[in-house]
């Protein structure tokens, strides 16, 4: 990791992912329902543009076989992914149990039960067989991890060889004039307290351009880009894992 990288950001990391890793377990017993529907509601009307143009992306690369889609979420992305073509069949996974069961109401109302499995685990530990997937996406996931190296093996131990793995993160080399536009998203999504609070607190945990090129070189991926873009209004970094 590199040097820029001070104590009080790791620190702040570690609490973050803390309520992350045992959320779902605890707090979310009592009072996730209403959080995992916010959650649900903001991606919705915060992004749901974000999820089309990733699915176009993606569509363009893999014209069939299966896609793996880490911290699914709602499960929007690979609701968009199959969408855009009757030889894809993804599986969304996510560490939370409210949160993939929302996601699977979404996917029986889209009428897609037959083409997207929705399960729970873990981007550490996929559990999933090897060389089995033509690609593997993350969007927003990746910085969230206390080990981000070990899950990007995971991806590579999953995919099938010559493919990619595909990331898209914020990042912390962002201008003024694009956190001002996050911000003003905020009105229109209807849990503004609940955006604020995630994408001020994704830009703070982001890594850098330079620090993410020094964690890929020590995965096992023999190459891999890394494009800053803006997708829809959210300014991220999409980063090209290549298993040869």
């Amino acid at each position: 990791m590199g040097t820029d990288m001070n104590r009080r950001s790791y620190r702040v990391r570690r609490v973050v992912r803390f309520f992350i890793r045992y959320f779902p377990d605890s707090w979310f017993i009592k009072y996730g329902k209403y959080f995992a529907h916010s959650y649900a509601n903001m991606a919705e009307r915060g992004i749901a543009d974000f999820y089309q143009k990733v699915a176009e992306e993606i569509a363009a690369e893999i014209e069939h076989g299966n896609i793996l889609d880490v911290g699914t979420g709602p499960g929007y992305l690979p609701i968009e992914i199959v969408k855009k073509s009757e030889n894809i069949r993804a599986i969304g996974l996510d560490i939370s149990e409210k949160v993939i069961m929302i996601a699977q109401r979404n996917v029986r109302e889209a009428g897609l039960s037959d083409r997207i499995d929705l399960i729970i685990g873990d981007g550490n530990s996929l559990g999933l067989k090897e060389d089995s997937f033509e690609m593997v996406v993350s969007t927003g996931v990746l910085f969230l991890h206390s080990n981000p190296i070990k899950m990007m093996s995971e991806f590579y131990r999953v995919l099938k060889h010559g493919r990619e793995a595909w990331t898209y993160d914020f990042h912390r080399d962002l201008k003024p004039e694009e956190v001002k536009l996050l911000n003003n998203r905020a009105h229109g999504t209807g849990v503004s307290w609940l955006w604020r609070l995630l994408t001020k607190s994704a830009i703070k945990l982001a890594y850098t351009v330079d620090e993410f090129s020094e964690m890929a070189v020590k995965t096992a991926f023999k190459g891999y880009e890394i494009e800053r873009k803006r997708i829809g209004i959210l300014p991220l970094m999409r980063v090209r894992l290549k298993k040869h």
